[in-house]
């Protein structure tokens, strides 16, 4: 990507503007009349998933995790299969939560969402950039001029991001941002620069590497949470449940250690973590996730 002027090496959630959010964000009390816990219900029946219906993505993520846990015996998932349990009443309830849910989150998305976290920077105006994951999740990294080795600055993910933006652009959509002053920890600002920026991926790390008037890099310099993006299904968006809450969460995987634990990004940037355990459905888009319910 070209650029010509001051740009910013930072993760894009930092770029996105705060929305003050309106009505009341609707309390699961108020709709499951037995509580939240499905088992709970008086007509709730446990039921055993059918393995032959899983979805191959699922199965494959079943398998991965077995192999992890030592479950060398092939016949382990049908001696001890998933179950769920069912409840007409709980659903129901679910229903109308999931109506006012849905009628709150349309009248709050806010610029992180409709950017679709950070991957669609041009429906806030911002067309000027590169993004990406950063195969790690959260790290801190330091940049480096290529040629004299001079720290040019540093920069941090928050949520498993890393982006390069005009400067201009950005504060023209966002007129008080000034995290390249205020915290320069998380934003290297590179000024008047002139040439091309890419990622690459240099010894399993993402670096930023800028040619032009001035050759810069980056180079990966700490970890937050040091949990390798190894596996297959990362950078997926899945539906899941958590025991708790709405009956069907939406999200993507940004990383997931060797036990199967996965972080989800889902929505306000809304990080959760999940067991394979309770995917019940992993897709490529997103339009394909929310349509789960």
């Amino acid at each position: 990507m070209r650029f010509k002027g001051d740009i910013i090496i930072t993760d894009p959630c930092y770029i996105c503007k705060e929305k003050e959010l309106v009505g009341e964000y609707p309390k699961r009390d108020d709709y499951f009349i037995y509580g939240t816990d499905i088992e709970k219900y008086p007509d709730a029946v446990r039921e055993v998933i059918d393995i032959s219906k899983e979805c191959s993505e699922m199965v494959k993520v079943l398998e991965q995790l077995d192999k992890a846990l030592g479950h060398t015996d092939p016949e382990y998932r049908k001696k001890h299969p998933r179950t769920h349990f069912v409840s007409k009443i709980y659903e129901e309830c679910n229903k109308k939560y999931k109506e006012a849910l849905d009628e709150y989150y349309e009248l709050n998305e806010d610029d992180w969402e409709k950017s679709n976290l950070g991957e669609n920077m041009e429906v806030l105006g911002i067309n000027t950039y590169i993004s990406r994951d950063t195969l790690y999740g959260d790290w801190s990294c330091t940049t480096y001029n290529s040629d004299t080795k001079e720290k040019l600055g540093e920069f941090c993910a928050d949520v498993g991001g890393v982006a390069v933006f005009l400067l201009d652009e950005v504060l023209k959509y966002n007129p008080d941002y000034d995290d390249h002053i205020a915290k320069p920890w998380t934003t290297t600002l590179i000024k008047d620069f002139d040439g091309e920026v890419n990622f690459e991926i240099i010894h399993d790390e993402v670096s930023v590497i800028g040619k032009g008037n001035i050759n810069f890099e980056t180079h990966q310099t700490g970890f937050y949470e040091k949990i390798r993006a190894n596996s297959y299904f990362v950078d997926k968006w899945v539906a899941f449940r958590q025991k708790g809450m709405r009956p069907v969460l939406h999200g993507k995987v940004r990383k997931v250690d060797d036990s199967g634990l996965c972080m989800i990004r889902g929505k306000r940037a809304k990080i959760r973590f999940a067991n394979v355990d309770d995917i019940i459905g992993i897709y490529d888009k997103k339009s394909d996730c929310y349509a789960v319910k």
